[in-house]
């Protein structure tokens, strides 16, 4: 059965989860036709030409918020699904070891969070490390600590109730 709630901004009962969001693309793909012949976007990676012929490459992954006070273990994070930039090198190494773990990795890569998440002030190309999970998980988008209010609640936690306002504030966007 589906989890049911009701929404404190619309007064509505919705269905889901109000704690996990997601965007199924980055903020720079448009879909065009230029972009269409040059690349490819599917539910985990995506990549295409620029005009100047520079490639850009992104990998969906999951930046996770510590939820402190929590009750169940579908109250542990409040999860966004989110885009973040790859190197060449990096994007190519991931094509080849798409199973792999963080043991495999090495060190986390940097990348430039590539979602704008509306709830936070402007987060695009806000500085992260992608950390590998293997076969199960999507990659992790840990924020690189910083005095924005997104790599504050990511490093620091929030509560129950700052996840809830979040998640209805996301869904009236």
């Amino acid at each position: 059965m589906a989890h049911q709630w009701t929404c404190s901004v619309c007064g509505a009962l919705h269905e889901g989860s109000p704690l996990s969001w997601g965007f199924d693309e980055p903020h720079y793909w448009t879909g065009s036709e230029r972009q269409k012949s040059t690349g490819s976007c599917d539910e985990d990676v995506c990549w295409f030409d620029e005009d100047d012929g520079t490639r850009v490459q992104f990998v969906r992954g999951t930046v996770e918020i510590p939820i402190l006070d929590g009750g169940s273990s579908d109250e542990e994070s409040f999860l966004i699904g989110a885009w973040a930039s790859l190197s060449e090198t990096n994007f190519r190494w991931l094509l080849d070891h798409w199973t792999a773990g963080a043991a495999e990795q090495g060190a986390a890569w940097f990348g430039w969070l590539s979602s704008q998440i509306r709830v936070y002030p402007d987060t695009l190309t806000l500085k992260t490390n992608v950390h590998l999970r293997g076969r199960e998980l999507r990659p992790l988008i840990e924020l690189q600590r910083t005095d924005h209010p997104l790599a504050r609640d990511q490093h620091e936690g929030i509560t129950l109730a700052r996840a809830r306002e979040l998640g209805e504030h996301w869904l009236h966007l």
